[in-house]
């Protein structure tokens, strides 16, 4: 027969899953999911659909004001994740270097 051992993770780490996924970090990785969601839909709609370059464009600076609103302060963080890809995406489309 195995011998089980039952482990109390809180009186060994002084943690519990409580502590790992607080309120704010449940609500950061919504945000962060819903952001992915936006980015990737946008990305995909100016990919199929007829848009001009100024009106990809303009979707585009959208899409980054309401990440600030979710994410204040961090524009360097969009300006590096996602910028590239609509970047790349544009000049693929747009035929442009």
């Amino acid at each position: 027969m195995p011998f089980l051992i039952f482990v109390d993770a809180e009186a060994i780490w002084g943690l519990s899953w409580g502590y790992l996924m607080d309120d704010e970090l449940l609500e950061e990785e919504k945000k962060l999911k819903r952001l992915r969601f936006i980015v990737d839909f946008t990305i995909e709609y100016i990919r199929t659909q007829n848009v001009s370059h100024d009106e990809a464009i303009a979707i585009v600076e959208g899409v980054k004001r309401h990440a600030l609103k979710m994410f204040p302060g961090k524009e360097e963080a969009f300006e590096i994740i996602y910028i590239p890809r609509f970047k790349r995406l544009l000049n693929e489309k747009y035929k442009r270097a």
